[in-house]
């Protein structure tokens, strides 16, 4: 009888381990699940905060790259026509949105002067902005370019996504809403200066969605 007794423990034995081993490797594989799920609700939530993100450079650390992406993002342009802007707003303001020109009073990215300059603390706000916060005089821009400025909007929005196009764009934009004295050389020096300095620098920005896709809502951002 012991015989068979210690026979009876030794198969039980084996059955426990055999049945410890199987809800062992049970519970791994749970927890492997476990951990790929938080994995895809990690990624799903870095996903989910991407447009926060972007907004947050919008905070003005970068002037430059903040105008870029406004242009492109807010107001619409292709990178070509947002190369003719920042060379005029590289010209009038070095894209410094608090300064004022001492002589003459002119204020902010395009340096707007008298009525022009009172319009833009008025829609600043009454929109919540800060008038010298870049995010607020872009959207003023767009505002003068979607009520007063229409042809020059309508140009911008049809200039080749070329370097030529940035020329075109930095020239119309300098003389038909900046209009500075000595209009055609600052005109023709921003048009350069938007071919030959922001085009090779941010002109080769690339979809990342395609074209066809804004037929379904998804709007078309830059990559620098």
């Amino acid at each position: 009888m012991a015989g068979e007794d210690a026979a009876a423990n030794g198969v039980y034995s084996l059955q426990l381990h055999a049945a410890q081993k199987k809800k062992r490797g049970f519970m791994l594989k749970r927890l492997t699940a476990t951990l790929t799920h938080i994995r895809i609700l990690v990624l799903m939530l870095i996903l989910l905060c991407a447009p926060c993100t972007s907004m947050q450079a919008y905070a003005d650390t970068d002037p430059e790259e903040t105008v870029f992406t406004l242009l492109t993002d807010e107001v619409g342009l292709s990178p070509a026509a947002a190369c003719g802007v920042m060379a005029n707003m590289k010209a009038e303001s070095n894209f410094k949105p608090a300064i004022s020109n001492p002589w003459g009073g002119a204020y902010g990215l395009c340096q707007w002067l008298g009525l022009r300059q009172t319009a833009l603390q008025s829609f600043c706000a009454s929109k919540g902005y800060k008038v010298s916060s870049i995010k607020g005089q872009i959207m003023f821009m767009k505002h003068e370019l979607d009520t007063q400025y229409t042809s020059v909007k309508n140009y911008l929005h049809n200039v080749p996504n070329t370097a030529d196009g940035a020329y075109q764009a930095g020239y119309y934009f300098c003389f038909h809403f900046e209009a500075p004295g000595d209009i055609y050389n600052a005109s023709t020096y921003r048009g350069n200066l938007a071919k030959n300095t922001y085009w090779p620098l941010i002109g080769s920005g690339i979809p990342r969605v395609q074209a066809a896709d804004t037929a379904v809502g998804i709007k078309l951002t830059w990559t620098l």
